[in-house]
């Protein structure tokens, strides 16, 4: 089953579907990170703590089936200047037409505020 979930993308709203739910997840702690440093969503994704991770069976056609590569490593090089001496561990691409996430980190990072 796969994972969907709705984000900001430089300020657009998009639906973001990835390969499981785990994936999905990934994503969204991340970008939870991420928030911590603040700002406003652009030239970012933006995922709100109580979005939910949808299931679906079949990819929908109105979602985006790939991350910006060039914006996921922007985020991931300003948490590390957020959270110094901590390494992080990301891998994502695309697997059945869907995206997948991996992350974690070597220690604990700053988050956003659970709402």
């Amino acid at each position: 089953m796969f994972g969907m979930i709705s984000a900001l993308y430089n300020g657009n709203n998009v639906k973001l579907v990835f390969f499981s739910k785990k994936d999905a997840e990934n994503f969204k702690a991340f970008v939870n990170v991420y928030m911590a440093r603040g700002g406003n969503g652009y030239g970012a994704y933006w995922v709100y703590g109580d979005i939910k991770i949808i299931g679906v069976d079949a990819i929908p056609e109105d979602c985006m089936n790939v991350i910006d590569s060039g914006y996921v490593n922007k985020m991931r090089e300003d948490i590390l200047q957020q959270n110094q001496g901590v390494c992080i561990n990301m891998t994502f691409g695309q697997k059945n037409g869907a995206i997948v996430f991996n992350f974690s980190s070597s220690g604990p990072l700053k988050t956003v505020a659970k709402r």
